[in-house]
Formats: structure tokens, sequence, C-alpha cells
């Protein structure tokens, strides 16, 4: 009965240290992987601001030559232009512009 008892403890410790090791590989395995994963999703996050941030940047460059551009009432509303004799200059704008 001797033997019998120290080959079943045996067998136990052997299955405790494989399962703790198994256990330790595989929590160490799910960790990175969920460590992976989580950065992937921030990746995505931050490739979904970038392009958001693209847009809006494209659409004020697409806004910025019509804030410069003088419109047809502020072309008509400059007033008398001079020459440098002080003789008016008339200027021709064409309103269908």
């Amino acid at each position: 009965m001797t033997v019998l008892t120290t080959n079943l403890d045996i067998g136990i410790a052997v299955t405790t240290l494989v399962s703790a090791g198994i256990g330790a590989y595989l929590g160490a395995y799910l960790k990175k992987k969920g460590e992976n994963l989580a950065t992937h999703e921030d990746i995505g996050k931050l490739l979904d601001q970038v392009r958001a941030v693209t847009t809006i940047t494209k659409e004020i460059e697409a806004k910025i030559p019509l804030l410069l551009t003088p419109s047809r009432e502020t072309r008509a509303c400059r007033g008398p232009r001079f020459a440098k004799d002080g003789a008016p200059v008339f200027v021709l704008t064409d309103a269908k512009k």
C-alpha cells in the first residue's frame, strides 16, 4: 500500500505541475491576445478620428478661396477709383460673374 500511495502522490504532483504550467501559459497567452485586440481597436478608433479630421480639413480648405474672393456686391461697392493725376477711372464690371 505504501508504493501505491507513493505512486498516487507522484501522479497527483505531476498532474498538478502540468496543470499549473498549462494554466500559466494560457493565462499569459490570453493576456497578450487581449492586449493585441485592445491595441487593434485603439488603432481603429484613431484611424476614424484621423479620417474625420481630414474630411473637415478638406472642407475648410475648399471654403478658403470662397472667403478670400470678393463677391459681386463687394466689387460693386468699392467706390470710385482715381488715377495718379486725380482723374476718375471708370472700371466696367461684369454683373454676371
